[in-house]
């Protein structure tokens, strides 16, 4: 599916200094006092990371009273112009629809959702890559190492992934919350997934998203509605972005044609990340260098880990940091240092003062 002589990928990061709406949790509705440190380590790691000869544009999409500080931001960190800040409202009008039915408040986890999924309408290549704030470059990256024999990686997280990773009770809970959300997303499609794929859950950010695909679903959602897809969405908040997408191209028949399946690991390292409480994990977690600079150069490695930002501090940092900021700092010189390390960095376009 990949484009001959195409190696242009795009990129699209949802971002805001304050969570929107009450979402899951307390922590959506306060404001971040990390998200700028976080943005910077993200877009300075893939700056550095990623070879920028094959980045065609990189869309940060905000909301839109923080276009001016956060376009301010960016060019603090980079001049290039293939970076851009961009209005969610001018991406997606349909953003005030998506209130609680309770509350009343806009909910910021779907904002993001629909973001990536709108972006389509803007990208132009092939593939573009989703990113959240909170996801880290960690070794020296490019398109072909996120492509295999043509087709995109693509993460497949499974029951025996979670029995491996977390305690019984919380596999078993990770398990019936991706079933819960795969099965709200196939009725708004009105797919019954084959009960064979029932425990195949795919991959979450970054993903390489298929730009001819996702048009297909707007296009396929807003016909089966009868009114515009972002409206659809916008207004039945059940859906998640990547259970909807690829169930579509499970029912499509596209899936086989547009990615290679691969273990939990390939593009974001689901190991490595700091996804869930330290309590939810077997085996006790250090979140030391060692645990985020180990075997960069393997196989199946991938190229980013995520360090949740809805997670509360006290209940994975690790002892002996003040706090969230101590840790990011420490983090920043152990992912370059280990790359350096490795020596695989000094082909790779870097930020001056790195």
């Amino acid at each position: 599916m990949m484009c001959k002589g195409n190696n242009l990928l795009s990129f699209v990061l949802p971002v805001t200094l304050q969570e929107e709406g009450s979402g899951l949790s307390e922590w959506r509705s306060r404001p971040d006092d990390g998200c700028l440190k976080r943005l910077h380590m993200m877009l300075s790691s893939f700056i550095t990371m990623f070879d920028q000869r094959q980045v065609k544009e990189f869309f940060l999409v905000c909301p839109p009273r923080y276009v001016e500080p956060l376009n301010s931001f960016l060019r603090s960190i980079t001049q290039d112009d293939r970076y851009r800040v961009l209005s969610e409202t001018a991406l997606c009008p349909e953003i005030p629809e998506m209130r609680h039915p309770e509350t009343g408040q806009i909910e910021g986890w779907y904002v993001q959702q629909l973001i990536k999924l709108a972006i389509c309408d803007l990208v132009t290549t092939p593939f573009y890559l989703t990113f959240d704030s909170d996801i880290l470059c960690i070794k020296p990256a490019s398109y072909p190492a996120l492509l295999k024999n043509g087709k995109a990686l693509l993460n497949i997280e499974t029951p025996k992934d979670y029995r491996r990773l977390y305690t019984g009770a919380f596999a078993l809970k990770e398990e019936q919350v991706k079933k819960k959300r795969y099965l709200l997303s196939a009725e708004l499609l009105g797919y019954t997934r084959p009960e064979v794929l029932m425990s195949v859950f795919y991959g979450e950010t970054p993903v390489m998203m298929h730009t001819e695909s996702v048009r297909a679903l707007a296009g396929y959602i807003g016909e089966r509605y009868g009114i515009a897809w972002r409206s659809v969405l916008a207004s039945r908040l059940t859906w998640t972005e990547y259970s909807l997408y690829f169930q579509f191209l499970e029912m499509t028949g596209r899936l086989e044609m547009i990615y290679a399946k691969t273990g939990c690991n390939s593009v974001l390292d689901l190991e490595k990340s700091v996804w869930h409480e330290s309590c939810c994990y077997r085996r006790k977690r250090r979140y030391d260098r060692a645990h985020f600079c180990r075997n960069l150069s393997r196989d199946g490695e991938g190229c980013f880990v995520a360090v949740q930002s809805w997670l509360d501090e006290r209940a994975w940092l690790p002892a002996g940091f003040s706090g969230i900021r101590d840790f990011y700092d420490e983090l920043e010189r152990w992912v370059f240092s280990g790359c350096r390390d490795n020596g695989r960095r000094s082909s790779f376009w870097r930020l001056p003062g790195w």
